[in-house]
């Protein structure tokens, strides 16, 4: 909401940001697919990570690795809050992600610690547990994280 009684100050600022970073983004199309966790009430002051990578798969096979207990325990244990999952549109024009993988998958973590997010910065490569053995992550493995600055509020 940018006007009116609960108009987000934010957006009243010549300067909108409501991310910092020294990183550039991956600009992306995707649909979202499902989330895991659920987002607080405030997100102001946490992390959150936007990581990419190529799949020689149908997303549908992607989504038990992911959703698997090993993987829950240790999105809980670097404290990952909440996380969205897409899969990319690599056709689109404005996609800028490339991989030689038959999709794209794109996962947003939202951290409650910066130690955190460097962590899931450091898992997030091809030799991590979760990659080395499964020949249909292929790369590259973008990865930016970014700081919360202010919540944006979308509700009238």
């Amino acid at each position: 909401v940018n006007k009116g009684p609960k108009a987000n100050p934010l957006w009243a600022t010549d300067d909108i940001k409501a991310f910092t970073t020294l990183d550039p983004f991956t600009a992306t199309a995707s649909v979202a697919k499902f989330v895991r966790g659920a987002p607080p009430k405030s997100v102001k002051g946490l992390w959150f990570g936007q990581y990419d990578l190529g799949w020689n798969g149908k997303f549908d096979d992607w989504t038990p690795l992911f959703t698997s207990p090993e993987a829950d325990a240790f999105h809980n244990s670097i404290g990952v809050e909440f996380s969205v999952a897409h899969q990319m549109d690599l056709k689109d024009p404005g996609n800028t992600y490339k991989t030689k993988g038959k999709i794209g998958i794109e996962v947003f973590h939202c951290f409650n610690s910066l130690a955190g997010a460097k962590e899931g910065y450091n898992a997030f490569q091809p030799d991590a547990p979760f990659f080395v053995n499964e020949p249909r992550a292929v790369g590259p493995y973008d990865q930016v994280i970014w700081k919360i600055m202010d919540d944006i509020d979308y509700t009238a």
